[in-house]
């Protein structure tokens, strides 16, 4: 029989380095974190979506009553009820005379409650704050 002679090559292992392997070892990991969060929030939906119905629902009695819930927010909330005649009109009307406040319907999960939100829009007041001469290298105002 006729010998092969192999040749080897000598030098450095070519391989992946640490970091592909931590990376190549997280990936389970990440696709299991995704399906766990689209799992969570199908379930969230589906619990936000029963507490609306109830909210609707309360808000249906309401206006059997001919009442609508109105949530007013300044600085505290209140919850106020008014006659459901006429309630938008009254709304932008107290809008225009009071520019501070905006109004909107209420959604929860989608649903839409029937109940009005009254907020009151504050305005941002910015403090001018007076700049100091610092020295570029020492980092001392000039002032001392």
């Amino acid at each position: 029989m006729k010998k092969i002679k192999i040749k080897t090559i000598k030098g450095r292992k070519k391989g992946s380095t640490k970091i592909v392997n931590t990376i190549k070892d997280l990936v389970p990991l990440f696709y299991s974190l995704g399906i766990a969060s689209m799992g969570i929030n199908i379930a969230m939906d589906g619990l936000g979506k029963v507490f609306g119905e109830e909210i609707k629902q309360r808000m249906l009695e309401f206006k059997k009553m001919g009442v609508v819930e109105l949530k007013v927010i300044n600085k505290e909330t209140e919850i106020e009820y008014h006659y459901l005649d006429g309630i938008e009109n009254y709304l932008k009307n107290f809008c225009k005379r009071n520019k501070k406040y905006k109004w909107e319907k209420e959604e929860y999960m989608g649903i839409k409650t029937g109940r009005y939100i009254l907020t009151r829009v504050y305005r941002r007041y910015y403090k001018k704050t007076k700049e100091e001469e610092i020295c570029s290298e020492c980092g001392r105002s000039y002032d001392d």
